[in-house]
């Protein structure tokens, strides 16, 4: 009956032992796996003491007692890798202990197997009667000696280099380090209350190793889950929906968001996921190796490859105890893409001309630096300047102003070659820095571009550009003084085509005044006509006279400014649209005076509507008060609207023009120039 009670008691202790180490097989972390093989032999020495509840022989006993002491030499060994592996020990001294005890391990087990075959070195006797049965004893010798010898310095290995690390870790950690201490002293001392003596009844004191492992496991797979997670978990609760990782001291994850699940996936849920792994995998480099910002923190930059192509700010807290001491790290992942968006742009508009996507000034400076080297000479500086550009501002808005510019730094673009860099200096005016090149070449280049921006022109103003370029030559040249060179020549070209630039501006604003109306174009060149023939009846000085026919050109320019149905109606206009047609003036005046080519016309244009007896617009102004070139451009204008068919009146004949004219002599026209005037169409009709 007791051997059928203990044989039960084996049993379930087996079951027992198989449950625990499938418990354990969920845990892959360094540490666990010596403790859980311990159980295993453990298991198999429950299977063989099992085996005495059904004989009592001496060669059964002999059997286990062979292997009893084979598992305890197997049991000590995979402690003392858990010892090492559980206590953090150093990699270099951790393979010098183990390489020795697995030799000192071999060499014990091999002993045991030649006592098998020859037992001369352990005396077994069997031992009648006593408390507990009869059972198998064998009496002290040698091999006994260096048998527990060899138990007993692997015990005092394990428990110093526990010792050790207990006394270096923080304090939530120092617990766990006690337990292990114990439970390994009281495992080796349960071996040695079973030494000398086997039966079914003393293998039932190996049942206590059962609790010893749970505890020893425990402290692996438990205790610094506990103690990190709930220093940790305030931080976890602040922050729910950031990526969280925590690590505990050995760098293990212990616990971590759903979010930070979302970004790393299955590999986070694996507890042996070791924290170095975990960086290299990610990061590119190991937790020893943390890049910190310029005030000392270890903070970076992590790109998580997604749809969204997330980019996060990632954290790392030391969690510390009470006594300031390590228990863990905290990974923290902050989304920074928007802020990153924002920083690259502003990075952009730094070194970038926001309207041409060229280099800017302060680019352009850096990069002259950098190419001012031998390996570039010789190195030229170009200055290029778009002609009459703040004139097309003025008149036809910065916006046709703006495509200009665009349209000629898209042709500057495809016709440098690679490795010049192009950049706008200023509004108006660019720059290239071109190595290994000379002026005469890049000259070639310039000139083939002006070409194709003439040539594939899209607007109703000519688009032309000037450029100066300087060479530098030897190293020794001061590169600002080859700038300035550069910028000199192009002011000189600049200064050489005024009048071309003048020509250009004149024909595109008369386009302008045309454009919806080609009966504008027959009076602008009528009046054009007159205006040069009084001005030379009056004996006006040339500069006058083509001020003056300028004028004539010009003079109703204010009209692009006022609404077509208002300027092309057919009916007469009413008083609320004759309101608006005389603000023609003003917007003329002002369109002149924002031209540096028209200035000298622009008093002439506000008062082209005035009249002799002040009953004009837009200021009142009577007599002489009137500028020459208004009064006379009057007059003409007024000979020529009447003499051509109008949207509400047909063409006069030239006799009844000129009477009109004299009637109006001393009320809205200068008397004298009307004279000389009338004087002037008689002579032509004669």
């Amino acid at each position: 009956m007791q051997n059928i009670l203990i044989l039960a008691v084996y049993i379930a202790v087996l079951g027992f032992e198989e449950k625990f180490i499938r418990n354990l097989m969920e845990y892959n972390q360094e540490g666990v796996k010596p403790l859980r093989r311990a159980i295993i032999a453990l298991g198999s020495m429950t299977l063989v003491f099992a085996l005495t509840t059904l004989s009592n022989s001496i060669y059964l006993l002999s059997f286990v007692t062979y292997s009893k002491l084979i598992i305890l030499d197997c049991v000590a060994y995979q402690m003392l890798l858990f010892s090492t592996s559980f206590s953090g020990m150093e990699e270099k001294y951790k393979k010098i202990l183990v390489s020795v005890f697995k030799v000192l391990t071999i060499w014990d087990i091999a002993l045991v197997v030649f006592n098998m075959v020859n037992p001369y070195l352990l005396d077994l006797r069997m031992v009648k009667g006593g408390f507990l049965g009869d059972y198998l004893a064998y009496g002290p010798n040698e091999y006994l000696y260096m048998h527990y010898a060899y138990l007993y310095i692997l015990m005092v290995v394990q428990v110093g280099v526990l010792v050790y690390r207990f006394l270096r870790v923080p304090h939530c950690y120092k617990k766990k380090y006690v337990v292990s201490i114990v439970c390994l002293i009281g495992s080796y001392a349960l071996g040695y209350a079973t030494a000398g003596r086997v039966n079914a009844v003393y293998g039932l004191i190996f049942v206590f190793f059962i609790p010893i492992m749970h505890h020893l496991s425990d402290c692996v797979t438990s205790m610094d889950r506990r103690n990190i997670v709930k220093m940790s978990q305030k931080v976890i609760n602040n922050y729910i929906d950031l990526p969280i990782i925590v690590f505990d001291y050995y760098g293990k994850v212990m616990e971590y968001t759903s979010v930070a699940y979302c970004i790393f996936g299955e590999d986070i849920e694996k507890y042996d996921f070791d924290i170095d792994e975990f960086f290299l995998e990610h990061f590119g480099f190991d937790s020893k190796n943390i890049p910190k910002n310029n005030r000392g923190q270890e903070i970076f930059e992590y790109h998580y490859d997604s749809e969204d192509n997330f980019c996060y700010e990632v954290s790392t807290i030391k969690l510390t105890d009470e006594m300031g001491n390590l228990v863990g790290t905290l990974l923290i992942f902050r989304d920074i893409k928007e802020t990153k968006e924002i920083q690259k742009r502003l990075e952009w508009i730094a070194s970038y001309d926001s309207l041409t996507n060229i280099y800017n000034r302060s680019t352009m400076i850096s990069k002259a630096m950098i190419m001012d080297s031998v390996q570039n000479l010789p190195l030229c500086i170009t200055y290029i300047n778009i002609n009459g550009l703040d004139t097309i501002n003025d008149i036809f808005g910065f916006e046709v102003g703006n495509e200009v510019v665009k349209y000629v730094v898209e042709n500057l673009k495809n016709g440098i070659k690679e490795g010049m860099v192009l950049g706008r200096t200023e509004g108006d005016e660019f720059g290239i820095i071109a190595k290994n090149i000379t002026s005469l070449e890049m000259s070639g280049i310039l000139e083939n571009i002006r070409k194709k921006v003439l040539k594939n022109n899209p607007f109703d103003v000519a688009v032309t550009f000037e450029y100066g370029i300087a060479q530098k030559n030897n190293i020794e040249e001061s590169f600002s003084e080859i700038r300035k060179s550069a910028r000199e020549a192009m002011v000189k070209k600049k200064l050489l085509c005024n009048d071309s630039a003048r020509s250009a501006l004149v024909e595109a604003l008369k386009q302008s005044l045309i454009e919806n109306n080609p009966d504008t174009k027959r009076h602008i060149e009528k009046t054009e006509v007159l205006a040069r023939k009084l001005g030379e009846k009056l004996e006006l000085p040339d500069v006058e006279i083509a001020s003056l026919c300028l004028l004539a050109i010009l003079h109703d320019i204010g009209k692009i400014g006022v609404p077509d149905n208002v300027v092309n109606k057919k009916a007469k206009l009413n008083e609320e649209e004759w309101e608006v047609m005389k603000l023609h003036t003003i917007k003329g005046y002002q369109i002149a005076c924002s031209c540096k080519y028209l200035e000298s016309i622009a008093t002439s244009i506000l008062h082209h509507h005035e009249r002799w007896d002040g009953k004009g617009y837009p200021a009142g102004l009577k007599g002489e008060e009137i500028p020459l070139n208004a009064r006379i451009i009057s007059l003409v204008d007024s000979f020529a609207a009447m003499t051509n068919d109008r949207p509400y009146h047909k063409a006069l004949d030239k006799e009844t023009a000129i009477e009109e004219i004299r009637k109006n002599i001393g009320s809205q026209y200068d008397p004298k120039i009307a004279e000389v005037f009338i004087k002037l169409l008689e002579e032509e009709k004669t």
